[in-house]
């Protein structure tokens, strides 16, 4: 890129650095910049061809099938024997998975340049994008047996391998590549994880296959297992479908190695990523390394597997937004705080997405907040969809998809009205969802001077309390007059007052987590144990990534000698700290006191994965293997035992 901006410091109307810069930006979805060079080469040119180039590759990265045809049926037009627009319409016509137009373009293509590779290529490029992988191997395939030499082909196909989980020919292909362009970073890249990813361990359920770098991250393999086995039968239920191939996850040790298993180079925004039947994910920990700290890995982990069923049962055909929309709802935190405030923000001031911009919001958004909008949006529309017309509508959509049909055609075929008719009736619907969240614009007319000073943080705590609560009488259905009545209250440390003031705010805006915040506390001060696990529960449902709300409702269920309960959430914090090894030992513990030696036994194993040195690991194992019954188990702790003694003595 800086030998891109110096070519074109030098000759600003270069056109094959704008395609260069332009092509380059596009492969890493800078598709402002990308955009920004095909304006530049129609500066140049009117009818540059290849301005219309740029564009087409633009919009199959993009998956934005209909405005590549726009672009390439014109362009043909213009320069029927342009190679690189030929390969380029066969990869449209791919795209829209019709065999014989497909087959017309290529042959189009191999009249005019016998033996060139390019067009199987660019057909290849587009579909393994698009993760048809399947569809794409055998035109990589015959790109390679065209020109051995070139390394492209050789690399692509190489990263469809490992995009596919077939790590053993993913190596085998990127070492080809490697011999042909030693030099070429994304390929050595790419070459030495999966070699290493070869010497990963796994462990195998019936579902998954789990794959981790030998060590520390053992105890988040084993937590993997252990709990999603739990969750498929509730994605078969919503979906109506059962993926028929097991799913690899692979979880990687820092964000680095995330990054080039995802897109070859080590740089990347996100924790998780669905490849189809492949879900990478980096661990819920601090390191050394670049590393992500606690997160619900298993709401992660529930998102992700949205994507696999989905993918699954549409042949890779189901449009962003909406598996974008499903996963959200899969997830087991619900809505959180912040996207109800974004939510509401863009309704009440009409920033809400258009149907045909949603799939933007993920892949070129605009504005700072798009992407996370395109996200909550996609869930409150699936949300709109299921209450209003049923969840089977949504299942027929799905059905639509996998049949190739576009999203347009299936909005009119299951809901008889055309998309633009589909979100009025969604945005009417939206704004009394804002309204009984309690989240509506609330006007205040200017000249009301005390209003707006009350309304304001610090005005609100200097204000005495007759004053609050006048203005709060005054204006009953303005649910920040009750908060700031509520902080007040607070201050002057009335307990019971402000406790029947938070359930006023709840009840006005009941998606607002402060007032089970403020609830928790009081109830946990005064001792009022029901009150408290109520909030408790509510906070650590919507808290996603915060595991101090299990810790104290585990606390607060083993004091009442509820162990299955204390079980329950004591393991609710560790799915967002698993490596903690406290919250391990309390789990353990609490999980003997219930009687499941079994379970106990499984923390202890984590432990001593976490502490290898500590002695008092084994030592607890050989007790409660013996207990299970399981003989063998017990001698290899019993000497694990002796190992470590003879460690300390020396």
């Amino acid at each position: 890129m800086e030998a891109v901006g110096q070519a074109l410091s030098l000759n600003p109307k270069s056109s094959e650095a704008w395609y260069l810069f332009g092509s380059m930006r596009c492969r890493f979805f800078d598709f402002d910049a990308a955009n920004r060079a095909v304006k530049e080469l129609h500066a140049i040119n009117d009818e540059h061809p290849l301005a219309d180039v740029l564009a087409v590759e633009i919009a199959l990265r993009q998956k934005d099938v209909a405005t590549a045809q726009e672009v390439i049926g014109p362009a043909l037009e213009r320069y029927p024997t342009h190679r690189n627009l030929l390969a380029l319409n066969a990869a449209v016509q791919a795209m829209t998975y019709d065999d014989v137009a497909k087959g017309k373009a290529l042959a189009a293509f191999a009249d005019l340049a016998p033996g060139n590779p390019l067009a199987e290529h660019t057909v290849g490029q587009a579909l393994s994008d698009a993760r048809q992988y399947m569809l794409a191997e055998p035109h990589l395939k015959l790109a390679i047996e065209l020109m051995p030499g070139w390394s492209e082909p050789q690399l692509t196909l190489g990263e469809l391998y490992v995009q596919w989980g077939k790590l053993e020919q993913a190596a085998a292909q990127l070492q080809a590549a490697s011999s042909l362009d030693p030099f070429h970073k994304e390929i050595t890249n790419q070459l030495t994880l999966v070699q290493e990813m070869l010497a990963y361990d796994t462990i195998e359920t019936e579902q998954f296959v789990v794959r981790y770098l030998p060590g520390v991250d053992e105890v988040l393999a084993r937590d993997v297992a252990l709990h999603m086995g739990d969750m498929v039968d509730q994605f078969i239920e919503r979906f109506q479908h059962d993926p028929p191939a097991m799913t690899q996850v692979d979880l990687m040790p820092d964000d680095q190695h995330f990054a080039v298993r995802i897109t070859g180079m080590p740089d990347i925004w996100t924790i998780a990523a669905c490849t189809g039947d492949v879900i990478a994910m980096t661990p819920p920990r601090p390191g050394p390394k670049r590393a992500y700290g606690a997160y619900n890995w298993l709401n992660v982990m529930g998102h992700e597997y949205a994507h696999v069923v989905n993918l699954s049962q549409t042949n890779n055909r189901v449009p962003h937004w909406f598996t974008e929309g499903c996963a959200v709802q899969m997830e087991t935190t619900g809505r959180l705080w912040s996207q109800y405030m974004l939510l509401a923000e863009c309704y009440n001031n009409d920033r809400l997405f258009e149907y045909d911009e949603i799939n933007w919001g993920f892949i070129r958004p605009t504005e700072p907040y798009h992407r996370s909008l395109a996200y909550a949006q996609s869930a409150w529309i699936m949300e709109y969809i299921e209450t209003t017309f049923g969840w089977d509508k949504a299942l027929a959509m799905l059905d639509l998809y996998k049949q190739g049909t576009g999203e347009h055609e299936t909005i009119q075929q299951v809901f008889g009205k055309d998309a633009q008719s589909f979100m009025a009736g969604f945005m009417d619907w939206a704004g009394k969802q804002v309204q009984a969240w309690g989240m509506t614009t609330y006007g205040v007319a200017p000249e009301d001077e005390a209003l707006v000073a009350l309304l304001s943080q610090e005005d609100a705590q200097a204000a005495d309390l007759d004053t609050l609560e006048k203005a709060s009488e005054d204006h009953p259905e303005h649910p920040e007059l009750l908060k700031h009545l509520t902080e007040r209250i607070l201050l002057a440390n009335q307990q019971e007052l402000a406790i029947e003031v938070i359930k006023k705010y709840q009840a006005k805006r009941p998606v607002d987590p402060w007032a089970d915040r403020q609830l928790a506390r009081l109830a946990l001060e005064t001792g009022d144990r029901d009150t408290a696990i109520a909030a408790l529960k509510t906070l650590d449902k919507v808290e996603g990534n915060a595991p101090e709300y299990a810790v104290e409702l585990a606390r607060v269920y083993r004091s009442g000698k509820d162990y299955d309960s204390a079980l329950y959430y004591a393991e609710r914090a560790l799915l967002r700290e698993p490596y903690n090894a406290t919250y391990r030992e309390k789990a353990a513990t609490i999980a003997i006191q219930q009687g499941d030696l079994s379970r106990a036994a499984f923390h202890v194993e984590s432990l001593a994965l976490l502490e290898p040195d500590r002695v008092i690991h084994p030592k607890r194992l050989v007790v409660l293997y013996e207990r299970l019954g399981q003989a063998e188990a017990a001698a290899a702790a019993r000497e694990r035992v002796k190992t470590l003694e003879l460690l300390e003595n020396d």
